[in-house]
């Protein structure tokens, strides 16, 4: 007599219930052992590290590939003509600053986690 039951379930492809489960409570233990750890919480605020970084010639070239004159420049236009405005307790200053830092070295979400 020959089984039914190949080496990852049922030889159709399906699985039982209790092998469902199984599953399930394997995910579900993984997903509690695996969490985040505490948000960070900043030495300096958003807006005084990007004034900081304005004030520093080379450091502001260096993240934002633009001289603070120029950013000071793009921002009051975004404020004037495209309404970029503070929202959420981020300035429309640090917005710009957080955009021009990702796209200056072309960096990834995870970089900007810490900035």
């Amino acid at each position: 007599m020959s089984s039914n039951v190949g080496p990852y379930g049922w030889a159709d492809g399906h699985t039982s219930s209790e092998e469902e489960d199984a599953i399930i409570d394997l995910l579900a233990n993984e997903i509690r052992r695996n969490e985040r750890a505490p948000n960070r919480i900043p030495v300096q605020t958003g807006i005084s590290r990007m004034m900081d970084t304005l004030a520093n010639r080379r450091q502001c070239r260096a993240m934002f590939r633009l001289t603070a004159e120029e950013i000071h420049s793009l921002h009051s236009l975004l404020v004037t003509s495209y309404q970029l405005v503070d929202t959420g307790g981020i300035s429309s200053l640090e917005k710009l600053g957080i955009f021009l830092f990702m796209m200056a070295g072309g960096r990834s979400t995870r970089d900007a986690n810490n900035r």
